[in-house]
């Protein structure tokens, strides 16, 4: 039985004990004493409860949730960010060369390392836990640069991306995530 279970279980004890308590006072002209005997009991258990519950009885895991990537900047000499691409609202996008038989979302086709880049380099999707981006490359891969790591994305396997990562195609092409 989970924690939960048990806490309601109780709890349903002593309403029981306090609702047999009153039953016995009203009909049966059971002494006060005895009723008063009833009460504390089933509100000790109640408080018991509550209390054990409240400091550290089982609970239901909570999702933690990161914070939130909301743009994604291409990067250019010095770090500046020279393209902007906004998160909000959106699903998922394609990085990679758009061409006319599939156009993407991120475009890199006009870079200066379009040459390493393919059609279909990299893909980011939203869940609830956040943003998650995935080597989709046939040749050059993708890479996440994060407090001085680096960290070598497996095709198909994707990484959850935080702001201040750098999303890296090809070990060229810089994207940072914000």
């Amino acid at each position: 039985m989970n924690g939960r279970k048990t806490a309601a279980l109780i709890l349903d004890i002593a309403i029981l004990i306090l609702i047999g308590a009153l039953i016995m006072y009203i009909f049966l002209s059971v002494e006060r004493r005895i009723l008063r005997r009833a009460l504390i009991v089933a509100l000790l258990l109640a408080a018991a409860v509550l209390i054990v519950y409240e400091r550290g009885g089982k609970r239901p895991p909570r999702i933690e949730q990161s914070p939130k990537a909301r743009v994604i900047e291409l990067l250019g000499e010095r770090e500046k960010a020279i393209r902007m691409w906004d998160l909000t609202g959106k699903a998922g996008f394609v990085i990679g060369k758009s061409t006319p038989e599939m156009p993407v979302d991120i475009d890199l086709g006009d870079t200066a390392y379009r040459a390493f880049i393919d059609e279909s380099h990299a893909v980011i999707n939203y869940t609830i836990s956040g943003w998650w981006v995935e080597d989709v490359s046939v040749r050059n891969g993708t890479s996440i640069l994060r407090k001085g790591e680096k960290l070598l994305l497996a095709r198909g396997a994707p990484a959850q991306i935080y702001p201040g990562d750098i999303i890296v195609l090809a070990e060229n092409t810089r994207l940072a995530v914000r």
